[in-house]
């Protein structure tokens, strides 16, 4: 009887711990993607241009889906990483944090002004995405 008891302990530890990661599991997946206006909030606060705001959610959008821990492995060897999809031929900013993500996409564009880098821009799919 005590072998049983333990077992079914066992077995009630199992299923919370298990619904514990899923709960975990499904906050981090709310807080991994980004909607338009969150990605508008983002790109304004590390200082992006407010006229740039709607290229600047659509051109995440187009590129990541809005989900921060977007990654593209290119044909080159090179990675893209995170909401802009920044490539890691420019060092540190090639990052999943979506603030450093954010002002690199500024830093890249030169504030708004030149959006060429993205395929999503020069295709004309951010347009698709956030009335930009």
């Amino acid at each position: 009887m005590p072998r049983i008891r333990s077992m079914v302990i066992a077995g009630l530890v199992l299923v919370i711990a298990l619904a514990g990661l899923a709960t975990a599991a499904a906050a981090n997946a709310s807080t991994s993607s980004y909607s338009c206006a969150q990605l508008g909030r983002l790109w304004l606060s590390v200082g992006g241009g407010k006229s740039s705001e709607r290229i600047a959610e659509g051109v995440a959008m187009a590129e990541s889906g809005g989900y921060q821990y977007a990654v593209d492995h290119d044909s080159n060897g090179t990675v893209d990483r995170g909401l802009w999809q920044i490539n890691s031929v420019h060092g540190h900013w090639s990052s999943y944090n979506v603030t450093t993500n954010a002002r690199a996409a500024k830093v890249i564009s030169d504030d708004g002004r030149n959006w060429r880098p993205w395929v999503t821009y020069m295709t004309g799919a951010y347009r698709l995405h956030c009335g930009a």
